[in-house]
């Protein structure tokens, strides 16, 4: 599978295009007369200009040069033909065919060849390297009065932190404008832009992946971020927790050009794993970008979304509760909604043990005093601020989207929830947290006293059923009082086709009750509750009382049913 997305197409690139397979030293002797260029300036870096600033000067060459007499030079745009020498080589400075030599000041990583305070300028500004003969290459930045700060036309300016790079390397068309690019990342000493270089921009585990499978699939995508074909013969190697696999590349990847490639490994089984991969190929000259380590998940996840309230009344607040399944550091993940902004849970340390809760509050003061009984270390504002969930569905029919991602930026579980989930004032409940947190039948909501059951169980986690039949229920007996103790009635309904389904509560009079699910679409299974309440809203009675089920399959109309006691007792 091959995906192809090529750089804009100015003037210089398309020359390149045509002239990438000629040797190198053949196309920088035709396109830099010039033996040393200017190849790279970092005149403005973050925070304080002192010590950051450099100038890279380029072999264009096949010869070594020795850089004995020449001058790196700062020009002054205010005024006509100021230059000051910043630097002169000596004779032990030496710049190899083909290589770099940089000339900075002492914070520039990796250390420069010569160390000197430099006087770099936000533009209008220039420097210019010139040679004991005469030779000289200049780079001149911003909106210029004098021609004697640059050639052709100025290059643009570069904001704080970037730098001011040419692209290809060591060419040299004589116009600044053409020639320089803003780089977002500085590269003293290395390509801004390699002849040879494959990028491995994304490691992540493949969507069609099943956590019950014996073997798993890696898709690594792969950019030619080079100037020529490459990548034929690389070979990409993952490595993880308990396995080392790899795959080839067997055909080169076109300049600008992405390739996915599948590396498969044995299931190392639920939870959040570390993987880190890498190319190898002897003959990129960029090595920098050719690993990652990254995290992926094998459901379930070690911490899951357990319980949300998105529509708060009275005197409470927005919050999300979550439970560890497994041991986690949370620290540096982050939580986000549909807007896609990560917010920092904790920049502290951040512990969780096997079966903890933890609650993220919109405002921990408000939260407290509505729930008092929370214990304070099960309650966090995030760090980086709050959400603001929404209550209303939008156009893609959900209300928002709740989003934990960890350390690497992969999502460990996710939730789009919809406001007919439950009434304003009520949470919403996870049922299973072995189960997906995606389907909506795995949601509830909150039945009992109070707005929801933060920090402790959920009131609709606690059921188990047994594996018979198309009806199951648990408790057989409620006692729906708000004592957080057989208040509700939990219903598993498990059909073997998509069916249209009715489900009714009966009294031994054969009269009708409650109605609690009507031509509702259920495929495979689904769980829904009974809190002890006709269909008017009016507590029932003691007694006894029967669930049942009607269904019919959407493929081949074969009917379905079940009928099965329930024990309601008020004390």
């Amino acid at each position: 599978m091959q995906r192809c997305k090529f750089l804009a197409p100015t003037p210089i690139r398309v020359i390149w295009r045509f002239l990438a397979p000629t040797p190198f030293w053949v196309i920088w002797g035709f396109l830099a007369p010039t033996p040393v260029v200017v190849n790279e300036v970092l005149y403005d870096p973050v925070g304080s200009d002192r010590g950051s600033e450099f100038v890279e000067i380029m072999n264009t060459t096949h010869e070594e040069i020795c850089l004995d007499g020449w001058r790196l030079e700062t020009g002054n745009g205010a005024y006509e033909d100021r230059w000051r020498t910043e630097w002169e080589g000596s004779p032990s400075d030496t710049l190899a065919p083909g290589g770099f030599f940089v000339i900075g000041e002492a914070n520039v990583v990796p250390p420069p060849d010569v160390i000197c305070d430099l006087d770099l300028q936000n533009g209008p500004d220039a420097c210019r390297i010139v040679g004991p003969d005469g030779q000289m290459d200049v780079i001149g930045w911003g909106d210029h009065e004098f021609a004697c700060y640059f050639e052709g036309e100025p290059a643009t300016c570069a904001p704080s932190g970037s730098s001011l790079a040419r692209d290809p390397d060591g060419v040299d068309t004589d116009c600044n404008g053409d020639d320089f690019v803003v780089l977002r990342c500085p590269t003293p000493a290395r390509y801004n832009h390699p002849p040879l270089d494959l990028f491995l921009k994304k490691a992540c585990l493949s969507r069609y992946s099943s956590p019950t499978s014996a073997n798993l699939d890696l898709v690594c995508l792969i950019s030619n971020t080079g100037l020529r074909p490459f990548g034929g013969g690389s070979r990409i190697v993952a490595s993880g927790e308990a396995f080392v696999v790899s795959s080839f590349v067997e055909t080169d990847i076109e300049p600008g050009c992405d390739m996915h490639f599948v590396n498969r490994f044995p299931n190392p089984g639920s939870g959040l794993h570390l993987v880190t991969v890498w190319i190898e190929n002897a003959d990129d000259l960029n090595h920098h970008n050719d690993s990652l380590t990254t995290t992926f998940v094998v459901e379930p996840p070690p911490l899951v979304i357990n319980e949300i309230l998105f529509c708060p009344s009275g005197k409470d607040c927005e919050w999300i509760e979550l439970y560890c399944r497994d041991e986690v550091d949370l620290t540096f993940w982050t939580l986000e909604d549909s807007h896609g902004k990560p917010i920092a849970i904790s920049r502290d340390h951040l512990q969780l043990a096997r079966g903890d809760y933890l609650v993220l509050v919109e405002d921990e003061e408000i939260f407290k005093t509505k729930h008092p009984d929370v214990a304070t270390n099960k309650i966090l504002r995030p760090a980086g601020g709050w959400l603001s969930l929404n209550d209303t569905n939008n156009a893609l029919e959900f209300a928002d989207r709740v989003i934990i991602r960890d350390t690497f930026g992969t999502a460990i579980d996710s939730i789009a929830y919809a406001q007919e989930w439950t009434e304003c004032g009520c949470s919403i409940e996870r049922i299973d947290p072995d189960s997906h947190s995606t389907l909506a039948s795995n949601w509830s909501p909150h039945y009992g006293q109070g707005t929801g059951s933060p920090g402790e169980p959920n009131s609709v986690s606690i059921f188990s059923f047994e594996r018979l039949g198309f009806l199951k229920l648990n408790p057989r007996v409620i006692s729906p009082n708000g004592d957080g103790k057989d208040d509700v009635l939990a219903i598993r309904i498990d059909l073997p086709q998509l069916c249209d389904v009715e489900l009714r509560v009966y009294d031994l009079r054969g009269i009708h009750v409650a109605t609690l699910l009507r031509d509702a679409s259920i495929e495979a299974g689904r769980t829904t509750f009974w809190d002890g309440r006709d269909s008017d809203g009016n507590a029932v009675r003691s007694g006894v009382y029967l669930v049942v089920l009607r269904a019919k399959g959407r493929r081949d109309g074969k009917a379905y049913g079940a009928k099965l006691p329930v024990v309601v007792i008020r004390r």
